[in-house]
């Protein structure tokens, strides 16, 4: 599911433009779990965090309900708020396909800002809620 979700934020021209490629200039800086070191900031790393099957009777069964974590990654404070706006209006209220998902629906549901120690980044959370289908084949 987050391989949708990135998918859809790196071909996002908003997105590209704040986060940049990375240093071999093979991809951009949107990383599933953990971003790979070395790497300069700017950069995303998205995780799950929670989620729900669907499992009653007459209800399809490739029905999650998700939160995952888009985690903003910069060492000035104003590129974090930049990352996050970028994101927010890329995937904020999206629905459609992505990586063999269909995303019903994505929503934004909180955000916290903080400082990650061992990155010497300032970090935004910002936490959302997809309804997903796996369609792939």
């Amino acid at each position: 599911m987050i391989q949708g979700i990135i998918n859809i934020l790196i071909n996002n021209t908003g997105v590209q433009n704040e986060v940049g490629r990375n240093k071999a200039n093979t991809k951009y800086k949107v990383y599933p779990v953990a971003c790979p070191q070395p790497e300069d900031d700017p950069y995303i790393v998205l995780t799950i965090t929670k989620a729900d099957v669907t499992i009653a009777k007459g209800c399809d069964a490739n029905l999650d309900y998700v939160l995952f974590d888009a985690y903003c990654y910069a060492k000035k404070y104003e590129k974090v708020d930049a990352l996050h706006t970028v994101v927010r209006s890329a995937i904020h209220n999206y629905s459609g396909s992505a990586s063999g998902y269909q995303f019903h629906s994505i929503f934004l549901d909180d955000y916290n800002d903080g400082w990650a120690t061992d990155a010497n980044l300032y970090v935004r959370r910002a936490t959302y809620r997809a309804t997903v289908s796996n369609v792939a084949t």
